[in-house]
């Protein structure tokens, strides 16, 4: 049996091959042992099967391109937006259709809302960054 102290209050263990976490005495920290494993879980996830998110870029005059890591957006403004991708993350543009593949979940999921920040969708003509997940219905116009 393998025993590694990694993080004040919590036991890693190795027994027959299994990988057992352990919090020592301090209730309080039980929490901080589910997230950490939920956030193992999700980097094993990750590697074996890529997490992927899709946006769909709506309106007329908006253009988005991928070069190396980094992503260009001209979103009707006077300026081009250059956003640098993470290391572990993939983007991928076919039309106004972009599509990101990441190993880290929090990661890729913070690059999908960095998107959805820079143009929110208008409720009356459904123009922005759209997830292709979420359907939503437009505002009539009175």
């Amino acid at each position: 049996m393998i025993k590694k102290y990694f993080l004040s209050g919590f036991t890693l263990k190795k027994y027959k091959g299994v990988l057992y976490l352990f919090v020592s005495g301090q209730s309080g920290k039980a929490h901080l042992g589910k997230l950490f494993m939920r956030s193992l879980s999700n980097c094993f996830l990750g590697v074996t099967v890529s997490f992927k998110f899709g946006l769909r870029l709506k309106g007329v005059g908006y253009k988005i391109q991928v070069f190396n890591q980094k992503i260009v957006i001209k979103l009707g403004y006077s300026h081009w937006i250059l956003i640098k991708l993470p290391h572990d993350c993939l983007a991928y543009v076919n039309g106004g259709l972009v599509l990101f593949k990441g190993i880290c979940l929090q990661k890729t999921a913070q690059l999908l809302c960095k998107f959805v920040i820079l143009k929110k969708i208008d409720i009356y003509k459904g123009k922005g960054f759209n997830n292709i997940r979420l359907r939503f219905l437009l505002k009539s116009v009175k």
